[in-house]
């Protein structure tokens, strides 16, 4: 979600002007480009509510949008069960595409683990891999992170064995995580079974960064940087934060003018920001329509922020947990 710029008619990309660039993920054998593409804004209502800002997809500018992105260079892409029609999507726009990767979910592993004590448990996680194989139409999934890994998701050993054994079967690649705070990254990083982690790493949000990212580049894991522009925050869309978040935009707004720049400039640096952090192989971001692809193929173009505004964006972050994470705001 690249936020309420209403850049439609600003931006006219030139597939020869693209400078993409690919990194090697982690100890994976996937060379996968710089900037991601989320897509939980083309299955479900997501982010932060704008007055008069278009609302959904039909299924065929879905499509042609994630599309669109393949042929600009962009050669990972991230869903989940949980975000709506999403996966059927990606399954429809990309799944003959096998040099696209896709990295999808795990259900939520909270309901998973109400049936461990049961003897279907495996048979459970089996059927919904194979769901997720049937939606994105591929033989065998790229990436399947598990959503929310928390410390006690490593300790479960069954739902552990049950992924390994999912991927000596074939039908995972590599086994990834997508977790929130530091204890649960190391968690997953220690863990010996994870390849890939998603991380949220932000201008406003940088806590990972001198800890988890050094560990994870020892450990050779792959690191996909998420909520690179905080659910919108760092966007124009921060102006429309309720009232108990008024900090939030505030800060938002301290980062605009640290930088001296406008509000229609913000999301370029936040991703370029992200893009100019060791460790950091992919930068996630969510778009709806393709001129927001547009615009942050523009900020890959333009790559990693100035060493003097990497020195400003020090300076810039929170530490309160429920600012950082979205799950605690009233929104959404």
């Amino acid at each position: 979600m690249i936020g309420n710029l209403q850049i439609d008619n600003q931006y006219h990309y030139k597939m020869e002007c693209s400078k993409m660039q690919y990194r090697i993920l982690g100890v994976t054998d996937l060379s996968v480009s710089v900037l991601s593409i989320g897509t939980v804004e083309l299955g479900m209502e997501y982010g932060i509510r704008v007055p008069n800002q278009f609302e959904g997809h039909d299924e065929e500018e879905a499509i042609d949008l994630l599309r669109f992105a393949k042929n600009s260079g962009v050669n990972l892409f991230d869903t989940a069960p949980s975000y709506g029609k999403s996966e059927v999507l990606v399954g429809k726009s990309l799944g003959e595409h096998l040099n696209c990767h896709i990295a999808t979910k795990v259900s939520d592993l909270s309901t998973s683990q109400t049936i461990f004590d049961n003897d279907d448990s495996e048979q459970h996680i089996i059927n919904l891999i194979q769901r997720s194989l049937r939606n994105l139409q591929r033989k065998h999934l790229d990436i399947l992170q598990i959503h929310n890994a928390d410390i006690s998701t490593f300790e479960n050993s069954k739902f552990i064995s049950i992924l390994k054994q999912a991927k000596d079967q074939g039908l995972i690649k590599y086994i990834g995580a997508s977790i929130y705070g530091f204890d649960n990254a190391l968690a997953a990083i220690h863990s010996g079974i994870i390849d890939v982690l998603q991380i949220p790493i932000s201008i406003l949000d940088q806590r990972l960064v001198q800890t988890v990212l050094p560990a994870a580049v020892s450990a050779n894991i792959g690191i996909i940087a998420r909520s690179v522009l905080l659910k919108g925050v760092l966007s124009s869309n921060a102006k429309y934060l309720p009232d108990e978040l008024f900090s939030l935009r505030e800060a938002a707004d301290r980062c605009r003018g640290r930088f001296g720049i406008a509000w229609s400039e913000l999301p370029q640096y936040a991703i370029r920001f992200c893009l100019g952090l060791s460790g950091v192989h992919s930068v996630l971001v969510g778009v709806r329509s393709c001129s927001e692809l547009e615009y942050a193929l523009d900020a890959v173009n333009l790559g990693p922020l100035t060493t003097a505004d990497m020195s400003l964006a020090s300076e810039l972050p929170l530490v309160d947990e429920h600012l950082l994470n979205p799950s605690y705001w009233n929104i959404p």
